[in-house]
């Protein structure tokens, strides 16, 4: 529960953590708190999710609602914070994408009943080309040269192909 402001404060946070924070009908995000020693998350209106990292800086983390689509400025995302991989960076971005890592490897899908329990993923397609998979993104992107991202939830577009829902990634 927040307080009247719509104020969570959190401390003593591992690495590893990750908070997420959930609206009913507006969706859901994933904080990740590496490097963080506390975390404020501001909630200040029914579609607008926002923390305040270790310098006191407001970070907006997504406007949009659940079922809109979501561009990520990928080289602004830079500036504020290391990636290591596409992954790495779309991990708690987008609201409903749910990207997972293991080993090396990494898959997205989107979440929601219809595909909670399905191993079915996104489509990615880098510069306007299909190229697969997420996994398959991450071993040829650098995400230095990644411009923007913008996750399709509805795969609206792209046919069957994109009925997973697709992130298309644009180079600079």
């Amino acid at each position: 529960m927040t307080d009247k402001t719509g104020l969570f404060v959190f401390n003593n946070m591992a690495d590893n953590d990750t908070i997420s924070v959930i609206l009913p009908k507006y969706g859901k995000t994933f904080i990740p708190v590496k490097g963080m020693e506390f975390i404020v998350v501001t909630v200040r209106s029914s579609a607008h999710y926002s923390y305040n990292n270790n310098s006191g800086q407001s970070v907006v983390i997504q406007k949009d609602r659940m079922g809109s689509n979501s561009t990520l400025d990928v080289q602004a995302m830079l500036q504020r914070r290391t990636y290591s991989s596409v992954a790495e960076l779309l991990k708690g971005q987008v609201p409903g994408l749910i990207v997972s890592t293991s080993g090396g490897s990494a898959s997205a899908r989107m979440g929601g009943v219809s595909s909670i329990n399905s191993s079915n993923e996104a489509l990615v397609v880098l510069d306007g080309k299909e190229i697969g998979t997420l996994n398959e993104a991450n071993l040829m992107i650098n995400v230095h040269d990644v411009k923007t991202i913008e996750v399709v939830k509805d795969g609206a577009g792209w046919g069957v192909r994109g009925a997973n829902g697709v992130i298309v990634i644009k180079t600079r």
